[in-house]
């Protein structure tokens, strides 16, 4: 009888544990299910891949603090709302995932090291309308997801575009 009930204890608790388990990450969860910073990046960069890709909507204030870390999703806020009082251009006038106002993207290679939990650095290598480019991406695990923390792009950083001279 021992035997027995301990049988069907593990069988139940295996049968739970399935059922507990995370799915994996799915497109436009941000990563968070099984916490893969490329499946992250993915979910960015799949969207620029195609003839009629329409990268990644940026839009919105909380658009923003879904991708970026939060110093750097200030900057681009505070970037955006300077030049709406002003009627100006903001000084990010392009996407900053392909560095790149248009694009015609047609696959992306995606390499991540992870040194530490929380931290990721990537490259991300495509060829934009025929122009072969990477961009390297600092990533931040803040409260179970990936953010972006910096991108670097052509040498340069993009927090360095909302440096104050």
């Amino acid at each position: 009888m021992i035997v027995r009930s301990t049988a069907a204890l593990l069988g139940s608790v295996l049968l739970a544990s399935i059922f507990l388990v995370s799915p994996p990450a799915r497109a436009g969860d941000g990563g968070k299910s099984d916490g893969s910073a490329k499946i992250f990046l993915h979910d960015i960069y799949d969207r620029y891949v195609g003839k009629n890709a329409k990268g990644l909507n940026l839009a919105s204030n909380a658009d923003i603090h879904r991708y970026f870390a939060p110093e750097l999703a200030g900057q681009i806020i505070e970037d955006r709302t300077v030049a709406k009082k002003v009627g100006d251009i903001p000084m990010l006038d392009g996407d900053p995932f392909v560095d790149a106002q248009e694009w015609r993207i047609d696959k992306v290679d995606i390499s991540v090291q992870q040194p530490a939990k929380d931290t990721a650095l990537a490259a991300v290598s495509f060829n934009n309308r025929g122009q072969a480019l990477t961009v390297r991406l600092e990533l931040v695990k803040i409260a179970g997801a990936w953010h972006v923390r910096e991108i670097i792009s052509r040498g340069k950083k993009l927090s360095a575009l909302f440096a104050k001279t």
